[in-house]
């Protein structure tokens, strides 16, 4: 994103910034979909006993892959 909004700095001007920002949040709403769909697909692949160990092994994947992602925009959200 920072090589991107460089790059497009110069001939764009305030324009760049304002593109690299929805370029982030268009990253940020489509890698969400993809982390629920991983969480869906990887939870229904293990045997579990009853739904409440279903549910409960998803709800720990989607705050597991949730926090990872936050954690990355907040990373690349800095170094901007």
């Amino acid at each position: 994103m920072y090589l991107i909004r460089e790059t497009l700095s110069r001939p764009l001007g305030s324009l760049a910034q304002t593109a690299s920002s929805i370029l982030n949040g268009a990253l940020v709403v489509f890698f969400s979909v993809v982390y629920v769909t991983a969480a869906e697909v990887s939870t229904d692949y293990e045997n579990h006993r009853c739904q409440t160990n279903y549910e409960n092994s998803l709800i720990a994947k989607h705050f597991v892959f949730q926090v990872r992602s936050c954690v990355c925009v907040c990373t690349c959200s800095y170094r901007v």
